[in-house]
C-alpha cells in the first residue's frame, strides 16, 4: 500500500492505494468537522500512483503506508462507495477518483480569503483573463483550442467565485457560460480542475499590474 498527501483548499487529502487482483483499492481520508475520517473508499483501474500528476509531470511524492494509517470513522459517503465494492463496481477517471475533493470541509475565513485572493489579472501563458470588482470579467484568448475558452461561450464578461470553490465564467448577453472548480488560489497563483486528462489542477499565475 502506498499514500500521497494532497493539498486542497489548505487542508490535506490522504490518498491510499494498494493493488488487488484486476485493479487498485482507493481511500480518501479527509478533515470533517475537525475530525480525520475516511471519506471515500471504492475500487478503480487507473494506476494512480504512476498516472496522477498535480500540476505537472512526477510531482506528487508516495511513501509506503499501513492500513493501521487509515481511521476506523467513516463518512456517509465511504460508507455508500464500499457497497459498491461488494459489487465489484470500478469507478474510473481522475474526477471519479478524486471525487472526496468535495466532501472536505470549506472553512469561511479561508473562502473569504480567497474570493479576495482571486481578484487580479491570470494568465496561463495563452489564455488572459481579469477578474474585477463587481463581478467584471476581460478575457483575452487567440486560441479557441484552449480547453477553457471552449468549454463555454467564449469572451465571458462576468465572473463570480462561489462558497463552494467554484469559478464560475459567463457570457450573460447568452446566458451561457461554465463554472470550475478552484482547488487553491493564493497572491501568486490560481489552481483550477481540468485542461490535462490525469493531472489534478490547471496553473494560472497572477500577472503584476
Amino acid at each position: 500500500m502506498h499514500t500521497v498527501t494532497i493539498t486542497i483548499r489548505n487542508q490535506k487529502l490522504e490518498l491510499f492505494v494498494e493493488k488487488i487482483k484486476g485493479g487498485y483499492e482507493v481511500w480518501a481520508v479527509g478533515i470533517i468537522k475537525g475530525q480525520r475520517i475516511l471519506i471515500d473508499h471504492h475500487l478503480t483501474h487507473d494506476d494512480l500512483e504512476t498516472r496522477l500528476e498535480y500540476a505537472q509531470p512526477e510531482d506528487l511524492i508516495w511513501r509506503g503506508a499501513a492500513r493501521s494509517e487509515i481511521p476506523s470513522e467513516k463518512y456517509k459517503k465511504a460508507i455508500e462507495l464500499e457497497k459498491t465494492i461488494e459489487q465489484d463496481v470500478f469507478w474510473d477517471g481522475i474526477d471519479c477518483n478524486l471525487s472526496a475533493i468535495h466532501s472536505l470541509d470549506r472553512d469561511r475565513k479561508t473562502t473569504a480569503a480567497a474570493k479576495k485572493a482571486i481578484l487580479g489579472r491570470w494568465t496561463d501563458g495563452v489564455l488572459t483573463f481579469s477578474t474585477e470588482p463587481d463581478h467584471k470579467l476581460q478575457w483575452l484568448c487567440a486560441d479557441n483550442q484552449h480547453w477553457l475558452n471552449r468549454s463555454g461561450d467564449s469572451n465571458p464578461g462576468w465572473w463570480n467565485f462561489s462558497s463552494r470553490w467554484e469559478l464560475h465564467l459567463m457570457n450573460m448577453e447568452r446566458g451561457r457560460g461554465t463554472h470550475v472548480s478552484v482547488l487553491h488560489v493564493d497572491d501568486k497563483e490560481l489552481h483550477v480542475r481540468g485542461g490535462h486528462l490525469n493531472r489534478i489542477v490547471h496553473v494560472f499565475s497572477k500577472e503584476e499590474t
